[in-house]
Parts: C-alpha cells; sequence; structure tokens
C-alpha cells in the first residue's frame, strides 16, 4: 500500500530538485562569505577588463580625432581620470555585486531550508511504518519461534 503523504512529498520534492537544482547547487558548496567573495572576485576580473577596453576605446578615440597634439601633462590627467574613474567604477560595481549575491545566497538557502523539511518529514514518516511494521515483525518471529519449539519436540 502506497503511503499518499509519502508520495506527495517525493513527488514535492523531486519538482524543487528538477526547478531549483541548478540554482542551488552552487550554494551548496559554499558558505556565504566564500560564496560572496567568489563572486566579488570574478565581478573584479570581469570589471577591471570591461573597464580597460572601454577606457582604451574612449583614449584611442581622443587621440585620433580631438587631441592631434598631446602632451606630457595632458596625457597625465587623462590617464589620472582614467584611474579615479576605475577606482570609483570598480567600487560600485563590486557593492552591487556583493550585495545581489548576498541576496541571492539568503533567497536560495531559503528555498534549501524548505527542501530540508521536506527531507525531515519524508524521513520521519519512513520512521514512523519502521515503528509501525517493527511490533508485526516480532509477533512474527515469535510464531516462528514457537513452531520451531514445536518441531524440535514432536521430533524427540
Amino acid at each position: 500500500m502506497l503511503n499518499e503523504e509519502r508520495v506527495r512529498l517525493m513527488t514535492k520534492m523531486a519538482m524543487f530538485e528538477k526547478r531549483e537544482g541548478k540554482n542551488i547547487a552552487p550554494i551548496l558548496n559554499y558558505t556565504k562569505k566564500d560564496y560572496v567573495s567568489s563572486r566579488k572576485l570574478f565581478a573584479f576580473l570581469i570589471g577591471t577588463v570591461l573597464y580597460c577596453g572601454i577606457f582604451g576605446v574612449i583614449v584611442a578615440a581622443l587621440f585620433f580625432t580631438v587631441i592631434k597634439n598631446i602632451d606630457r601633462i595632458t596625457l597625465l590627467l587623462i590617464l589620472l581620470v582614467g584611474l579615479i574613474g576605475y577606482l570609483l567604477f570598480i567600487y560600485l560595481y563590486l557593492l552591487i555585486v556583493q550585495r545581489r549575491a548576498s541576496r541571492r545566497y539568503k533567497r536560495e538557502n531559503r528555498k534549501l531550508e524548505s527542501y530540508r523539511r521536506a527531507w525531515d518529514a519524508l524521513e520521519s514518516l519512513y520512521e514512523r511504518e519502521e515503528q509501525d511494521k517493527a511490533p508485526k515483525m516480532a509477533t512474527m518471529d515469535s510464531d516462528f519461534g514457537d513452531t520451531t519449539d514445536n518441531e524440535d519436540t514432536l521430533g524427540n
């Protein structure tokens, strides 16, 4: 006989794994601090490459169109503005990435908690079924024990 509650829980868990498995898998491997730090490191690398590309295009456009005769002071000023812009950009970008990663970790962790509660409920259902079967097994064992005792007495 199938337990309807057990089937319902198992179906709910399978649907959850299918729907949310890809999103939760990376979070299972990390603590919150490690997850956020790994996202910030990746964002730092991507942000640096992105900023350097955009800044390089802007500087190249300035050199070829606006500034034909550039002196050292103007070049240093452009580099200083670029460095200050980079620091400001990377700070804001990492702040945004940190907040998003923290929120995502919390959201996915809450989903995982509901999955764990369902798992615990399923486990308790199995334990309850085992406890219900245990007394029956004990009476069956005692019945078998009596028949073997009776056979021994009959055989003597």
